[in-house]
């Protein structure tokens, strides 16, 4: 009978260690990641103004008069406003249709592909 109230309380032991051990384990997992936090914020905090200075800068490029700047330099000389009739445009929502009965391809089932424009 002594053995078996040893075994006993041997596992209680064991049980109670081990529950004990696993809460404290928990508690120093959750310390350390509570530890990380403010590092995370201030790189986030880092990000943030990153990014506002980016914008700053986007901002000041895409400006009109630096753009206007920019064109009068050298190596943008080669570059020019296209003309109005080089400027295609359609309305939101339009759709080309091909109509079956006036299109010769369209009854071959023969569709070709643009890859390049001139």
């Amino acid at each position: 009978m002594n053995k078996t109230l040893i075994v006993k309380v041997a596992a209680c032991f064991f049980l109670i260690g081990y529950c004990l051990y696993s809460y404290i384990d928990k508690q120093n997992e959750i310390t350390s990641l509570k530890m990380k936090i403010p590092q995370i914020i201030r790189e986030a905090n880092i990000v943030k103004e990153e990014n506002k200075r980016l914008s700053y800068e986007i901002g000041i490029f895409e400006d009109p008069s630096n753009l206007l700047r920019l064109a009068s330099n050298p190596e943008f000389s080669h570059l020019k406003h296209p003309l109005i009739k080089d400027i295609f445009s359609m309305p939101e929502g339009v759709a080309l249709k091909i109509e079956k009965d006036n299109d010769p391809y369209f009854n071959k089932k023969i569709f070709s592909l643009a890859i390049g424009a001139k």
